[in-house]
């Protein structure tokens, strides 16, 4: 459900950086490709990543991050 709202998010066409808290997601359950997939868009849309930390963790755990 998470994942599907947070595609949604990232389709609206929202503005750069309206996209607010996608590091949250750092700790959100899931397939690690998907929240992977997932992390790099949300990083291109917001560039200002809140919880860049957590998410660099999660993302170094992924053998082809």
């Amino acid at each position: 459900m998470a994942a599907a709202l947070w595609r949604a998010a990232l389709a609206a066409g929202l503005p750069p950086g309206a996209l607010a808290g996608p590091g949250d997601f750092a700790d959100a359950g899931g397939d690690e490709d998907g929240w992977l997939s997932l992390m790099r868009v949300s990083a291109e849309h917001t560039p200002a990543l809140p919880d860049a930390d957590l998410v660099a963790e999660r993302a170094a755990r992924h053998p082809s991050s």
